[in-house]
């Protein structure tokens, strides 16, 4: 899953706020905003009810922390990662629901197997754990509970790699085949871990979507709990099977819809739908049989009652030249009104992003944005439904049209109505911002209306919601200008101009504020 990036896209944030902030700016179309750089990000997450933060998922075993402008390293699982094959490394994150309380993450990551087992083409094991928090901007690593460690050991490719928690506060986990074509292991078919064998590549883990709570219990050996409402089958973990490689699958955040986007062999990319509440229980979407619709030449027969077919598919030949397809979300942030309520998926190979419309089992309008990252390896939200991109070289993008909910920053200057500027040699006013901002100040000093000095600009970062209380210095021979004003009855002013942006990036616009400069 790995492709350069040939060129990027990009568009100014719009900035509002209250009374004293400059006129808003005209609707803008959608574009990606560059927002910041990594190495080789592989996806990104919020925490739950946490809006001013973003996790950003790098495939060498980092997961760094972005707040404001500001990034660290949030947890470093480098030393237990194994990320030399081209889909291997650090895959997933997902927060608990109740992670502002428990402390408690979970990873999806690909390990090297233990010593002397069976290893061809690079092999892995796939390991789902569980880490706690040190505090809040850290994680502890030695705090790793590990869920599941399925072994992947013949080959390096379809290892999935999501996780995610569901509306029904339950772990989501997809993963991989095994690797090869046509899977030669059998294991998206596979449902009994009786047949289970390291050696041959057989897991009955494999080729799936998985749902476990992750409490220990009576499953994952005893390190996670089957929920009661599981399909029933002998791998009792699995929720839905006939998969090849769902790299990544999300809920829909006002239905609650499951849709996964399966990658494909030789022919054909599929996109799955499982509308709520079932959500696929039980669901066999059919690879090997089948991949996308078409029936895969050589393999055995469908098996009873088999298939879910995919509500999209894209074609690996012209006019598609789909070579992976990377799934995204649907979009609900209110930012974005031109994308409202349309699945976000896109090519690999190209970075070219579409936006469909899923239904009841059927996608429609399928079109594509005109927006492209080259390498594009998965989409993501933050705390306030804003969409996200990442590419494996280094880009994280955020899908922008001027303002939602989330980027109004919304400046407010209040300086005191009066400013002993003369005297005391300084000017003083108050900002404030609703979200998270970088703000510069500086203050024109008057007489007449004409402007006889300014100050120098302070810059500074300020917390959503924060006020931060600025003083200017005025130069002194200003001061002396101002001092001869007053003698003289003349009614010096002082006029602050604010300079903000949303913390995240994007164009700057000005604010103002004006006073008067007394004795």
């Amino acid at each position: 899953m790995i492709a350069r990036i040939a060129a990027t896209a990009a568009i100014a944030l719009a900035i509002s706020g209250p009374a004293a902030v400059a006129r808003a700016a005209a609707p803008s179309p959608v574009a990606l905003v560059p927002v910041a750089r990594f190495s080789a990000p592989v996806g990104v997450v919020a925490a739950p009810g946490d809006a001013g933060r973003l996790f950003v998922v790098e495939q060498a075993g980092r997961i760094v922390e972005r707040r404001g402008t500001t990034q660290t390293v949030f947890a470093d699982l480098t030393d237990r990662v194994k990320a030399d094959g081209s889909e291997q490394g650090l895959l997933g994150l997902a927060f608990a629901p109740d992670y502002a309380t428990s402390g408690k993450l979970y990873v999806f990551y690909t390990a090297r197997p233990p010593a002397g087992a069976v290893v061809d083409d690079n092999g892995s094991d796939l390991v789902i754990s569980e880490l706690h928090r040190a505090d809040a901007d850290h994680v502890d690593p030695a705090s790793e509970r590990v869920l599941l460690r399925i072994p992947h050991r013949l080959g390096e490719f379809e290892n999935g790699g999501q996780l995610a928690f569901g509306p029904d506060g339950r772990l989501w986990i997809g993963t991989g085949d095994g690797g090869g074509d046509n899977d030669p292991f059998h294991n998206a078919q596979r449902t009994d871990p009786a047949t289970d064998d390291a050696a041959r590549g057989a897991d009955a883990l494999l080729g799936k979507i998985l749902r476990v709570d992750p409490g220990a219990g009576d499953g994952c050996g005893g390190a996670c709990t089957i929920p009661a409402d599981n399909p029933g089958f002998a791998q009792r973990e699995v929720w839905a099977l006939g998969l090849r490689n769902p790299w990544r699958f999300s809920f829909d955040r006002l239905t609650g819809d499951l849709a996964i986007a399966d990658v494909g062999n030789t022919v054909f990319e599929e996109l799955d739908l499982a509308p709520a509440p079932a959500r696929g229980r039980g669901a066999d979407y059919g690879w090997p049989a089948f991949e996308g619709t078409a029936r895969v030449a050589g393999t055995d027969g469908p098996p009873a009652g088999c298939c879910t077919t995919p509500v999209l598919e894209r074609g690996h030949d012209q006019p598609d030249g789909y070579n992976a397809i990377i799934g995204g979300v649907v979009v609900r942030d209110p930012g974005l009104p031109a994308l409202a309520g349309r699945y976000l998926y896109a090519n690999l190979s190209s970075g070219l992003i579409q936006a469909v419309r899923l239904g009841a089992g059927t996608a429609f309008d399928d079109r594509s944005t005109g927006l492209r990252a080259p390498g594009l390896t998965s989409f993501g939200e933050d705390g306030c439904g804003r969409v996200y991109a990442t590419t494996l070289d280094g880009v994280l993008y955020r899908l922008s049209q001027g303002e939602g909910a989330c980027d109004a920053v919304g400046v407010t200057v209040a300086p005191p109505a009066r400013q002993r500027a003369a005297a005391i040699g300084s000017v003083r006013t108050t900002l404030t911002c609703a979200i998270a901002c970088t703000a510069g100040v500086r203050a024109s000093l008057t007489v007449g209306g004409a402007v006889v000095g300014r100050t120098a600009t302070r810059t500074m970062a300020l917390g959503g919601g924060r006020r931060a209380t600025v003083a200017l210095r005025v130069p002194a021979t200003i001061r002396a200008t101002l001092r001869r004003a007053l003698v003289r009855g003349r009614v010096p002013g002082v006029r602050f101009v604010v300079t903000a942006r949303a913390a995240d990036g994007g164009a700057r616009r000005r604010a103002t504020a004006t006073a008067r400069v007394v004795r």
